[in-house]
């Protein structure tokens, strides 16, 4: 019987290639997405979603976790349960703890090259105030002792959270009524207005047929803005990224956005460069503001006459640690103005 002979230099490249390729290969990544779309066509009442990742390209995973609270003194934890998503990666978290105390939710994956943690934490008001990804040696995602969960819970229950935007009506949008009954009336001027045409009562036609045209877009079906953070771990060194819907809007998606900071006692405003990903309406942010400060990026996503905005609170750690919404049942922020912006700034500093 005849073969061929490896030579001892084969064999050590192949043992080192055996033994480094899950090195290589990196470990997954994990990113949490808020606020959750109602448009998106994942769950509408999705608490946050969880990204998984896995050489920078989602993967189906196995994640588990627990809402870790601290409810009167009390020490108290819920398992979560995680819904699959029609989109690769992407699982949604609905609400399963009560309203009362502070929370943090520990979201862990596994899989065979390792794991990640994200820990979310939710501050009385029941908005999420910091979300995080732990790392170790190499920017490798590390686990999270019992130790770090009570001592965030500890600091949500004695530190001050960024007060939230007072709501309005529900579904409310822009100051306008909500958004299921214009959409309502304006559907139901279709049939209306071909009647009329055919009636030959052609001006009021005209007018019930442009009411839904140029109204229905922007009222019944406005864009979508949600954040991503931390966003993975890639070379494009990504600060945070941002998902982009158009709703039914006509015309161009644009997304903009502008870094507003508190340095020194000084206001300061830096336009922020937005660039598209290689995924369809998803939209990198990396850091280009200075590390002094407290900062507030505000990122707008506008489609015609439509627009969402999502306000992104950056601590003078440099960690992202609010993001605000108007309503917790719309997740977007209508008519952002400046004084909106300054009171955030000042509760960021404090």
């Amino acid at each position: 019987m005849s073969g061929r002979i490896i030579s001892p230099l084969q064999l050590a490249a192949a043992a080192l290639l055996a033994f480094a390729t899950p090195a290589v290969a990196g470990p997954p990544w994990i990113s949490i997405e808020l606020p959750a779309s109602p448009w998106s066509g994942l769950p509408r009442d999705a608490f946050v979603l969880v990204h998984t990742y896995h050489h920078f390209t989602p993967v189906p995973v196995t994640l588990f976790g627990t809402a870790e609270g601290l409810v009167d003194g009390e020490r108290r934890s819920i398992p979560l349960a995680f819904d699959t998503t029609s989109a690769l990666g992407v699982y949604a978290v609905r609400r399963q703890w009560p309203a009362e105390g502070v929370w943090v939710l520990r979201i862990v994956l596994n899989e065979d090259h390792g794991t990640a943690t994200a820990v979310v934490g939710i501050g009385s008001s029941g908005e999420v105030n910091l979300v995080r990804v732990p790392t170790g040696v190499g920017h490798a995602p590390r686990p999270v002792s019992d130790g770090e969960i009570g001592g965030l819970l500890r600091s949500l229950a004695a530190g001050r959270a960024a007060a939230p935007f007072a709501a309005g009506l529900a579904g409310e949008l822009n100051g306008r009524l909500p958004s299921w009954l214009v959409g309502g009336v304006l559907l139901a001027g279709v049939p209306f207005g071909l009647v009329l045409w055919r009636r030959r009562r052609a001006a009021l036609a005209a007018a019930a047929l442009l009411l839904v045209a140029f109204s229905s877009p922007a009222l019944a079906c406005p864009p979508q803005i949600s954040i991503e953070r931390p966003a993975a771990m890639s070379p494009d060194s990504a600060f945070l990224l941002v998902h982009a819907a158009r709703g039914c809007g006509f015309g161009t998606l644009r997304v903009i956005g502008t870094a507003e900071g508190l340095v020194g006692g000084a206001r300061r405003s830096i336009p922020l460069e937005v660039a598209a990903t290689t995924t369809d309406g998803v939209y990198r942010v990396r850091r280009q503001w200075p590390g002094q400060g407290v900062w507030v990026l505000r990122l707008v996503v506008r489609v015609g006459d439509g627009s969402a905005t999502a306000l992104v609170g950056v601590n003078a750690s440099g960690e992202i640690a609010t993001v605000l919404q108007q309503d917790p049942g719309r997740r977007t922020i209508p008519n952002i103005t400046d004084a909106d912006v300054d009171a955030m700034l000042r509760s960021l500093a404090q």
